[in-house]
Parts: C-alpha cells; sequence; structure tokens
C-alpha cells in the first residue's frame, strides 16, 4: 500500500475516531474475560471481530502485505493488543472511580464493591475495580470543587525563562530568612527535604520519607518539600524581627501549582501548604513571603545541601527529621499519578509477554531487540507513505 495519508495521521483518527466509536462504554459491556474468576480464557466474538478491524488499520498505518501476521504487524504500527486496549479503558475507568470525592454517590458503592467479587453474577464494577493495584481507599480521593472565583494565592510567585537570571536573582537575594527545598526519587523511593537558612546561624534541616514510587510521585516529593519548609518558617519564635522570607524551589509544575484553582493529583498537598503558610503569617505578622525557582545543579550551596537532604530522607522513615506535620504522622494515600504509571508498566509488560509467547519473537528479537517496543513508528514517521511502505 504505496498510497493513502501518512501513517502516523491514520494512526490518530484510528485512536480519537475508530476505538472511541468502538470501545465506547467499553468498561461496561466489554469487561475482558481473562479477568473474571474462574472464567473461559476464549476470546468474545465480538473481541474477534474488533480486533479484525484493528488489522486492517494496522495495515493501512504501515503498509505492509496483508499476509503479514498480527504479532509483527501491530507492534511495527505502534498499537497495543485489541484485548490489552480493552484492559486500560476498565483500569483507568476504575482508577477515576476510586479517586471520586467521598461525597460522590458513586463513593461509597465503590469501596463496598471492591472488598469482594461475588462468585456468581458479578458487575461490571466488581471486575473492573479488581485490575487496580491497591484497594480504592488507599488512593487519594480528589475533589470536584474549584476554588472560589475570587481566590487569589496566599503569595508571590516567579519563575523567571532564563537560567542566568534565575541564578542572579538567587545570589543577590538578601532576605532574612531563606528557605530552600527538593524531593529525590532513589532507589524506586520518594524523599523530601528542605533547609532553612537565618544569617550566619546553623542550617534547619527537615526530612521526610513518602514511600515506594509505586505508590507516590516526585511531584508529591516537591509538595511535601514546601510543607516541610514553611513548617520550619513556622516553628521560628515569633518574637523576631521576620520582615523577608525567600524559598527556592526547583521544580516550575509545584510552584505554578499553587495559582491554580483547578483540583487535581496532589492539590490536598498544595491546600496544606497554604494553611501551613497561613499559621506563619500569624506568627510573623510582618514577613513578605514570596517563592521563586532556582535550577538545579548550578553551584549554589544550600540548593546541593538540601539535594543531600532529600536523598537521606528517601532512604526510609527512619531518616525523617522536624517532620512534626499533622498530616505527615501517617503514611501517605497513594496518588492516582502513581497508580495509572503502575498500571501502565504492568500493561507494557503484558504486551511483551504475549509477544514473546509467540513462535516468531526468537527469530524477530535477533533483528530488533526492543520488540515489541519498537522504535519503527517513531523512525519512519518523517517518511512520505510510498517510501515507508518500502520498509514493510
Amino acid at each position: 500500500m504505496a498510497r493513502g495519508a501518512k501513517g502516523s495521521f491514520i494512526k490518530r483518527l484510528y485512536h480519537s475516531v475508530g476505538l472511541a466509536k468502538m470501545l465506547y462504554a467499553a468498561d461496561v459491556w466489554c469487561t475482558s474475560p481473562i479477568d473474571k474468576p474462574g472464567a473461559s480464557t476464549r476470546t468474545s466474538s465480538h473481541v474477534i471481530k474488533m480486533k479484525r478491524v484493528q488489522r486492517k488499520v494496522a495495515l493501512r498505518i504501515t503498509g505492509a502485505l496483508r499476509s503479514t501476521p498480527s504479532d509483527l504487524l501491530l507492534p511495527h504500527a505502534g498499537l497495543i493488543p485489541l484485548q490489552l486496549q480493552i484492559k486500560k479503558i476498565c483500569q483507568n475507568s476504575a482508577l477515576r472511580i476510586a479517586t471520586l470525592p467521598e461525597h460522590h454517590p458513586l463513593y461509597r458503592t465503590a469501596i463496598r464493591a471492591a472488598k469482594k467479587v461475588p462468585k456468581r453474577h458479578p458487575s461490571p464494577l466488581h471486575l473492573i475495580l479488581r485490575l487496580l493495584p491497591t484497594h480504592p481507599s488507599k488512593i487519594k480521593t480528589i475533589d470536584t470543587l474549584r476554588k472560589p472565583p475570587k481566590w487569589r494565592q496566599p503569595f508571590k510567585t516567579n519563575i523567571l525563562n532564563m537560567e542566568e537570571e534565575a541564578l542572579v536573582l538567587n545570589n543577590d537575594n538578601m532576605d532574612d530568612i531563606k528557605i530552600f527545598t527538593d524531593r529525590s526519587g532513589l532507589n524506586g523511593h520518594i524523599g523530601a527535604g528542605a533547609i532553612l537558612t537565618r544569617g550566619f546561624h546553623p542550617y534547619i534541616i527537615a526530612r521526610h520519607y513518602l514511600g515506594p514510587e509505586t505508590e507516590h510521585t516526585v511531584y508529591e516529593g516537591e509538595c511535601v518539600g514546601q510543607l516541610l519548609g514553611f513548617h520550619l518558617l513556622n516553628r521560628l519564635s515569633s518574637g523576631l524581627d521576620i520582615r523577608t522570607v525567600t524559598m527556592a524551589v526547583n521544580n516550575q509544575a509545584s510552584i505554578s501549582a499553587h495559582a491554580s484553582t483547578k483540583p487535581g493529583p496532589g492539590s490536598y498537598l498544595i491546600n496544606q501548604i497554604h494553611e501551613t503558610l497561613q499559621a506563619a503569617k500569624r506568627s510573623h505578622r510582618l514577613a513578605r513571603i514570596r517563592m521563586h525557582w532556582i535550577p538545579s545543579h548550578k553551584g549554589i550551596p544550600e540548593s546541593d545541601r538540601v539535594d543531600k537532604e532529600a536523598k537521606k530522607a528517601a532512604e526510609g522513615a527512619h531518616r525523617n527529621l522536624n517532620d512534626n506535620v499533622k498530616i505527615l504522622r501517617q503514611q501517605l494515600p497513594a496518588s492516582k499519578s502513581a497508580t495509572k504509571q503502575l498500571m501502565r508498566d504492568r500493561l507494557k509488560r503484558e504486551v511483551t509477554k504475549i509477544f514473546l509467547i509467540s513462535h516468531r519473537s526468537a527469530k524477530m528479537l535477533r533483528i530488533d531487540l526492543l520488540m515489541p517496543a519498537t522504535k519503527f513508528p517513531l523512525e519512519t514517521a518523517p517518511f512520505k507513505r510510498r517510501h515507508a511502505s518500502i520498509l514493510t
């Protein structure tokens, strides 16, 4: 097939229109049979028919011959097997239900459904919640309510475009209190750290261990680091004449989140930061607090020091220090983003497992060691259709 639209355009059309129509509400009517306890592994007839459609699309994307086997065709087209695509939709739906707030009508129903799957006549809700790596009650919910229209962030933030400008701003900073925060993802674990500097006084250090990266993200680590920093500020004596406070953060996403009115993963930590900040403002009424971005690993002594403290925190809970914050006294719930990434990694392993079952896998791995995660779709994307079809 040397004529027609580029493969990347066909793939985009397939995902945005074809899959959206074929698998609309698939989490209700097309739960995969292999996920039912004790069910047969035989593929349903409607799934077989949709596989035929997927194969035709893969042939159009690659321009390959009609005799090309599907186990080689799909990876080169950048598609995953249809049964795993259905499972992915069910997983995403289950995660959305698990993160619904407590006031949502489905919240208690989902919690009950996740406890036990009936042996006879399980509902689609029972089946899709089984795909989650943990119980829904251990995943942090996301509130659906936005902040009021007149709400304004409680402090000034500044993100400069150039690293050189940010370094000059930090070097020229003469504020009374300087707080530096950082996070670390070391050996599959997340830790956060903060240090507070006040003139020639020794550093005040805080560390906290969040948990494994399968439950938490580095973004959460950044937020916890900021929470620790304001906690250290709150601990200072109210008798000190503090006029200016600066918090230096090397992550732009966590800085921008303070101005967002839309809830999302980690919003509860941002709200806790604002509450701790309000308590600090009550203790230091004259303090003017601001937050700015600094580049990491650019020779800033305080930034390098807090990076070491964050790595210590990632070693485990025994490294915690000055983290007596109410929300941190118990284990933080699992993040939606981390849970979604864990399910995505498991799905990739299933794709690899299905490919390795094929008798063609051994021969194909001699040619491309990355199969089925081949770079073929990316490498042929700039080619015109008639040129890409020559390779297939």
